[in-house]
């Protein structure tokens, strides 16, 4: 397992593969608001049933909710219930039904099948009821299916859904998941895309929801993040293996990092870090003789918040430069700004530290044999007018190759008491397509106040201004937090399906409390234009029929032209 620290920016700027059964019964991912699930033409309630069980050798009762809503056809639905025991794949977490294992509690149900016949608008809940050994303790599961149909139909349902059952009897124990390292995988046929992903193992006997995410840093270009995705709502059952993956997008030939980290229940254990090169769209792991050949040195800490200090006042930082080669590096060291990107990394910038700020670095040239380790003393200081939120890097190069790559230390100071966040959402662009109809709501985010933000972002799409029709995805970029001046275009895709007519997209980024910044475009889907008909045969002159089609070739029978 390879633990390490990632490059942290501040307390301010803080896979949909291998996914389960385990809580997936609905076709889209299953909200706290709306427990239902459709399936086949039935609403059923709950789409997971987790139990816990504090007394052994009693019985117990779960109730499940089956709807039939009413259809144009009016059309009962037959629906076919079954509780089977079933062990998830290894790694591929699929579903296999009927593995006698001792972990089942299939068997402590007393009636395991059940039949049902609902007409249209009728609704009925099942007593599910169960009895618990008195020996058992710990995590137990088993499966129940759900095949629906229409009353006359002549197949059976195409799709069966699942709905898993989980308890847990006594006191629950600590997960126990041993970790692997991290990979990256090239997706086929997507250049420039990779799959992130991690492989867990449950070692204990407890029953725990995981999570992940996934981060991807351009080492090539100091640090800045290329990719982040996460996925949640995952389940690792005890004594079963599985991974977890995200596909990340942008990584071209260079070194990276990846990060993952993972949330078991809710505790997030430390980050897993791997590193990689891609050569030619492929990844391979770092290995010493590659990292050798970049700038073989490593800065402690990575990344420095200096916290709040009075203007006027001075703040002096210790950093260690340590040479992880067997040779001798000669190394040129230097305080830079720092600058957000377009796609919302943060790296080096050519502009001068902002006004304010003092930044002094001793000594600004260090030369460090094998193995050594060199200490670097950075202070900073402000005047007594500066205000608001700095952020700066250390960067250090190798003096031989001042082209080449650097290594960067991110860090930022707050000037006490003078802190005003600011944000505005503006300059509008909608894209079309050929048929005039609106695709794309394209704006720019930009940090207006002093201080650093994460801002939480939602857009909707209103029907007369006021009749909510649609909600649409933000995109995050870079890690979701934006420094003092940075200015990030985003987007948003409009929803294929709409209705001609007029609407207002709203999107609203909230970045403090009662703090929000909103951008209203209005937008108006024309009719369906109606396809061309093609042009009518011309009448024969003198019949009054169509002219017959023109035949070419030689006048002497040979083959013919053209």
């Amino acid at each position: 397992m390879n633990l390490s620290r990632i490059p942290a920016l501040g307390a301010a700027l803080a896979i949909a593969l291998a996914s389960s059964a385990l809580g997936q019964a609905t076709k889209q991912p299953r909200q706290e608001s709306d427990p239902r699930s459709a399936i086949g033409g039935l609403l059923v309630s709950p789409t997971i049933f987790r139990e816990f069980v504090n007394l052994p050798g009693t019985k117990r009762t779960l109730k499940l909710k089956v709807e039939c809503p009413n259809n144009a056809t009016a059309t009962a639905t037959e629906g076919k219930l079954d509780i089977k025991s079933f062990m998830p794949d290894d790694w591929t977490y699929k579903t296999k039904l009927d593995v006698k294992h001792d972990r089942d509690c299939s068997q402590w149900f007393t009636k395991r099948y059940e039949d049902m016949t609902l007409r249209p608008t009728e609704k009925r809940e099942l007593q599910l009821n169960y009895v618990v050994p008195r020996e058992a303790e710990g995590t137990y599961w088993a499966m129940i299916q759900f095949r629906p149909r229409p009353v006359g139909a002549d197949q059976g349902a195409a799709v069966i859904y699942e709905i898993p059952i989980i308890l847990t009897v006594k006191r629950a124990q600590k997960p126990e998941v041993t970790f692997s390292t991290p990979e990256l995988m090239p997706v086929p046929g997507g250049p420039g895309r990779f799959q992130a992903r991690i492989a867990m193992t449950s070692v204990g006997n407890t029953f725990v929801p995981i999570g992940m995410t996934a981060t991807v840093r351009d080492l090539n270009r100091n640090g800045r993040v290329v990719d982040e995705e996460s996925i949640e709502d995952r389940n690792l059952l005890p004594g079963t293996k599985r991974h977890l993956a995200v596909v990340m997008g942008g990584i071209n030939d260079g070194r990276y990092r990846l990060t993952v980290r993972v949330d078991l229940g809710r505790r997030r254990i430390p980050p897993l870090v791997a590193d990689y090169v891609v050569q030619q769209g492929k990844p391979v792991p770092a290995s010493e003789a590659v990292i050798t050949k970049q700038i073989p040195v490593i800065i402690d800490p990575e990344a420095k918040p200096f916290g709040e200090v009075a203007a006027g006042g001075q703040r002096v930082q210790a950093m260690k430069i340590i040479n992880q080669s067997n040779k001798p590096i000669s190394l040129a060291l230097s305080t830079r700004c720092l600058e957000q990107s377009s796609g919302g990394s943060i790296g080096i910038g050519e502009a001068p530290v902002a006004a304010g700020l003092a930044l002094d670095i001793r000594p600004t040239e260090l030369s460090l044999a094998p193995g050594r380790t060199g200490v670097v003393i950075l202070t900073a200081r402000l005047d007594r007018n500066a205000k608001g939120d700095y952020w700066f890097g250390v960067e250090v190069k190798d003096r031989e190759d001042p082209k080449g790559l650097a290594e960067v230390m991110m860090a930022n100071i707050v000037v006490k008491g003078t802190t005003q966040p600011g944000m505005t959402v503006d300059s509008p662009e909608l894209v079309t397509d050929n048929n005039g109809r609106p695709v794309t709501v394209r704006y720019m985010v930009t940090n207006s106040g002093n201080m650093a933000l994460r801002p939480q972002a939602e857009a909707i799409v209103l029907e007369g201004g006021l009749r909510r029709v649609a909600a649409l995805e933000v995109p995050l970029k870079g890690d979701g937090g934006m420094i003092p001046g940075a200015r990030i275009p985003n987007l948003v895709m409009l929803p294929p399906d709409l209705k001609p007519g007029s609407y207002t997209v709203d999107v609203v980024y909230r970045y403090g409390d009662d703090l929000s910044a909103t951008l209203s475009v209005p937008i108006k889907v024309p009719e369906a234009k109606a396809a061309p008909k093609p042009p009518a045969a011309k009448p024969n002159a003198t019949s009054g029929k169509p002219k017959p089609p023109v035949k070419t070739g030689s006048k002497a029978g040979g083959k013919g032209g053209g």
